[in-house]
């Protein structure tokens, strides 16, 4: 990714997303990490699993994008976001699901584990249709 504050990683049909501390998101930013995610899928749909590991911002255009415009929502079986003990994650993410409506609306869940644990049944799931 150009901006180093976020990495990206694409394994099992699932792309991870990891906010580092003091990131700011950009349009560009989500556009590349979909990107990303598309190119690793070969065109077949794929989980996503964002996690905040401390303070974050997100452009008001970023924030658009990945809830309601964003073109590569067809290939996304599910979302998921990682909270865990980070209070501002925690208040963004609910604002975000109250207010900006997402399109798919992300699972939220306390830890990575639980979080990676459901993104793979649901690759799972997916995979035995």
């Amino acid at each position: 990714m150009k901006n180093a504050a976020i990495i990206a990683t694409f394994e099992h049909s699932i792309l991870s997303i990891r906010f580092l501390e003091n990131a700011k998101i950009e349009l560009e930013d989500v556009k590349e990490y979909y990107a990303y995610g598309n190119m690793w899928a070969h065109g077949n749909p794929y989980c996503i699993l964002f996690e905040a590991v401390g303070h974050y911002e997100v452009s008001e255009d970023a924030v658009e994008y990945f809830s309601v415009d964003n073109p590569s929502d067809t290939q996304i079986l599910a979302k998921a976001y990682v909270m865990g003990d980070n209070k501002e994650a925690q208040v963004k993410t609910n604002a975000h699901i109250r207010f900006d409506q997402p399109n798919i609306k992300p699972n939220v869940f306390k830890t990575h584990l639980d979080a990676r644990n459901y993104l793979n049944s649901v690759v799972k799931l997916y995979n035995a249709k």
